[in-house]
């Protein structure tokens, strides 16, 4: 039979899938209640690119279903992301055990005259800069962050001369361990991102089309499920596996090795293992 037939065959059908998943989704937890022992933010501003868009809308719609299913109070605020709502996410302001939070957007960083590097991402009417999200974090509910976005996994951060910098310090005023992955630090906190630019959810990554959004998708079903208790670490690797269809862990695959994906703090933890973590 043709290749080319065949591969064309095969995209239409993932695509169908993914799709569909959206909608079974919505009518199967349709009658779940929204919990609120635990909560989860998605934070989305929408690319340029007319299919990045499109998929970035169906991937925040997933996980908010996703989340909810898991017993998770759910916000959903795709193309709706603005500074005020970063700082919502950041503090976890409403009664609950812990937050977790995904933002995908454009990310930065510029370097201020004491040569110490801020970095930023993007809302609908300006930027959310590390120092000023830091302000909001003072309960510290925030145990897992995951940041598709360019440089904001650049570095661990901290305080110096008094300036809060760093994405990963901003959200969880912890010093996490920079081996993470390999080497947990106990915390129970973790933050995932780009250390340089991130690529499109829709882009074909060794032969994956839509490896991002897979992937994605993949770990927080895994790392998320209220019915098995999984590590950051595992649900990683089995994202990694089930995105390129081989055995290896994430620190083989290409959002590792090409494009410098780094995680910090405590891959040992298990969000079924926080107070408020196994509630439906």
């Amino acid at each position: 039979m043709d290749k080319k037939y065949l591969k064309k065959t095969y995209k239409k059908a993932i695509d169908r899938t993914i799709v569909l998943s959206v909608a079974i989704l919505f009518i199967f937890f349709s009658f779940v209640g929204n919990a609120s022992a635990k909560s989860a933010f998605i934070l989305s501003v929408a690319h340029e690119i007319p299919e990045e868009v499109h998929w970035q809308e169906i991937l925040a719609s997933n996980l908010y279903w996703l989340f909810r299913y898991n017993g998770y109070t759910a916000y959903n605020y795709h193309n709706d992301t603005h500074l005020f709502t970063v700082y919502y996410a950041a503090g976890a302001y409403q009664e609950n055990y812990f937050a977790i939070t995904f933002y995908i957007g454009h990310g930065s960083y510029y370097i201020d005259d004491h040569w110490i590097y801020h970095y930023y991402i993007s809302t609908l009417d300006s930027y959310a800069y590390d120092y000023r999200i830091y302000d909001h974090t003072y309960a510290k509910k925030n145990h897992l962050i995951f940041m598709w976005s360019c440089h904001q996994g650049k570095e661990v951060g901290g305080i110096i001369y008094g300036e809060v910098h760093g994405q990963p310090y901003a959200w969880t005023r912890t010093y996490l361990g920079y081996y993470g992955y390999w080497i947990p630090d106990g915390s129970t906190y973790v933050f995932i991102g780009f250390k340089e630019e991130a690529p499109l959810i829709t882009r074909t990554i060794e032969g994956v089309d839509k490896a991002g959004y897979q992937f994605i998708w993949y770990f927080f079903a895994f790392a998320t499920a209220w019915y098995e208790d999984n590590s950051i670490r595992y649900s990683l690797d089995l994202a990694a596996k089930y995105v390129w269809r081989k055995n290896i862990t994430w620190d083989q695959s290409p959002l590792f090795t090409d494009f410098h994906m780094w995680v910090y703090g405590d891959s040992s933890l298990v969000l079924n293992d926080l107070p408020g973590g196994d509630t439906l």
